[in-house]
């Protein structure tokens, strides 16, 4: 899996979350966690138990959440498991990152998925725009998807 190289690349170095030298540690990372990463993985690696969180599956999404005050969602398996190897790595080269929240690291990882290039698949990276409509709307959103599997690593609403 590689991060874009571009502008991007040069702002997370610069913010000391992945420098270039570090990105073998996240593909190293990612290759121990299992493809069918299951909410148990995330809840471990952010030293949390299972216990204190509530997981909702449905065909969209898997969301986690713990009394309405912490709720993540990710539109796929894939975007969990490349969380979860991200907060792993992040975690041995983030100084002062036990001082972020659950949250704060939950989005952080979230943020690196934007910067793929790759799928943990080996496949392309592609962006798509859609029309999403629910019971009283629709509106348009931004998705980053693994070009071969269709999974989405990210998906954004835009305003």
């Amino acid at each position: 899996m590689k991060l874009n190289r571009g502008p991007n690349r040069d702002c997370i170095s610069r913010f000391g979350f992945l420098s270039p030298l570090e990105i073998p540690i996240w593909d190293s990372e990612l290759a121990r966690v299992p493809e069918n990463v299951t909410p148990e993985e995330f809840f471990l690696v952010l030293d949390s138990s299972a216990d204190e969180f509530e997981v909702e599956r449905n065909a969209d999404s898997i969301t986690m959440s713990t009394n309405e005050e912490f709720q993540l969602t990710w539109p796929s398996e894939t975007a969990m498991r490349v969380d979860v190897a991200g907060i792993r790595a992040l975690k041995q080269y983030v100084s002062g990152w036990e001082q972020l929240n659950q949250f704060q690291q939950s989005e952080v990882a979230a943020g690196l998925r934007v910067f793929l290039d790759t799928c943990p698949d080996g496949g392309n990276v592609k962006l798509e725009e859609n029309i999403v409509e629910s019971c009283c709307s629709t509106h348009d959103v931004v998705s980053v998807v693994c070009a071969e599997s269709g999974d989405r690593l990210l998906e954004q609403r835009v305003y």
